[in-house]
């Protein structure tokens, strides 16, 4: 019963019925569902259930909160809005984490959830198809000339009439937008292409039938989701996911060259319509903001400017994960943030770099997750998405089934100590934070 309300709970986290159907937009369905898929995990809990608590991710999610408290209490903006954002973190992405964790205690329910994805991104995708293929039946009429304004404004899937969703002009190119959580086309993409290697990995030797329904007709709906948001940093994301699938076939060199190759095929493709990869107005926009990233990170290098308050003093998102995170956090909270991927990634690796043939399934999974946590940030070098719900879901499949793999005796515990873990991801950090500034100092 608890995994069955956690189903729900996650359906409606990616599907968000409120956002799309005019009728349920005062309806607290989130909430409730939340609220239910806690309750379900709690009595699970006191009736036996394991889940993975003792992982090392938790305390460090634990400290990222309070550290997010603290930046809000000491930049000079802070203000109760600020703490509310830090609860609404909790309420949101903390609490998807938490759910991922009390309910994932089997690699069956790691094969449902996979197979439980799939159903929204498909949604998601049929329904942006149908966005498109609209605007090109209005492109196509326009080219014809029946209508009589060049430039008429058209409306589609809008409940309120009112406020237009969507304005038609023959002349610029159409990108499908989405509503609430993936109401910019590269959030949408990114999500699409995280989700993508949890559909692809269900494929079983020789149901060519059941693989064709279940796992190539999704990925063929998917990619043309992916293909209409015109996203550049879906283009990256998707060629990189593409080259870590190959990866255990190819090897390293060759899957890189296949990603490489990847994006130029993308491109051919129009997966980014007319827009190139070079630097136009949307890509110096970027560069800009990364620039005032900095310069906040410089002024306060510590601490930061303050979690979630990027927007606040520069008047634009970071367009970077990366550059959000260290700006309003400082190098404390980057730290933070920072281990909480690169402890999971590393118990990812263990996991399929096991030889043990009783560990083949865990193998098979954590190389799904691994695929799309790397898809994920790769798309987020060019997205301000460093606190997503979607992020932490990952994270937290990869910290699940890691205790997975150790109870089972496949997965040691992590032998490197904290002094040296402090090193690598401090490193890390360090390093991320200077070929940002590098590569200003190149573009200038």
């Amino acid at each position: 019963m608890s995994f069955a309300l956690f189903v729900v709970y996650l359906l409606v986290v990616f599907v968000r019925p409120s956002e799309h159907f005019a009728d349920l937009r005062d309806w607290p369905i989130f909430e409730v569902a939340s609220i239910l898929a806690l309750v379900g995990a709690a009595l699970a809990v006191l009736m036996g259930s394991r889940p993975a608590l003792r992982a090392v991710q938790l305390p460090l999610i634990a400290a990222l909160v309070i550290w997010m408290a603290f930046t809000v209490g000491l930049s000079p903006l802070r203000s109760v809005e600020g703490f509310e954002k830090v609860l609404g973190f909790v309420k949101g992405p903390v609490t998807a984490f938490m759910l991922v964790l009390l309910n994932v205690t089997t690699v069956r329910r790691v094969r449902a959830i996979a197979f439980f994805l799939t159903i929204p991104a498909v949604f998601l995708s049929v329904k942006t198809i149908s966005d498109y293929q609209r605007q090109a039946a209005e492109a196509a009429r326009s080219a014809s000339g029946d209508f009589q304004t060049p430039g008429a404004d058209t409306q589609w899937d809008n409940p309120e009439p009112e406020q237009p969703r969507y304005h038609f002009d023959p002349g610029s190119e159409f990108r499908v937008m989405q509503s609430g959580l993936f109401g910019d086309p590269n959030d949408l993409a990114l999500t699409l292409i995280a989700i993508l290697p949890f559909t692809i990995i269900q494929r079983r030797s020789g149901a060519y039938l059941r693989n064709v329904l279940f796992v190539w007709l999704p990925v063929a709906v998917i990619l043309y989701g992916i293909y209409a948001t015109k996203s550049r940093g879906g283009v990256l994301a998707l060629a990189a996911v593409i080259g870590l699938l190959v990866r255990h076939r190819l090897g390293n060199a060759l899957s890189v060259a296949t990603t490489g190759v990847m994006v130029v095929l993308l491109l051919g493709a129009g997966f980014v319509g007319s827009r190139s990869m070079s630097i136009d107005v949307s890509a110096s926009g970027r560069i800009e903001m990364w620039s005032a990233g900095l310069i906040s990170f410089r002024q306060s290098p510590v601490w930061g400017i303050g979690f979630s308050n990027f927007n606040a003093v520069n008047d634009k998102a970071a367009h970077s994960s990366y550059v959000e995170c260290f700006a309003e956090l400082g190098i404390v909270g980057y730290v933070l943030w920072l281990a909480l991927l690169l402890l999971t990634l590393d118990d990812l690796r263990l996991i399929h770099a096991s030889t043990n043939e009783e560990a083949a399934e865990l193998r098979k999974w954590a190389r799904a997750i691994q695929v799309a946590l790397i898809g994920f940030l790769v798309g987020s070098i060019f997205l301000s998405r460093a606190y997503d719900v979607q992020m932490f879901i990952l994270i937290a499949l990869g910290t699940a089934i890691a205790e997975l793999a150790r109870r089972r005796g496949h997965l040691a515990r992590n032998r490197r100590g904290v002094l040296v873990w402090t090193y690598i991801v401090g490193g890390t950090a360090v390093g991320t934070i200077i070929g940002y500034w590098l590569y200003m100092r190149v573009l200038r």
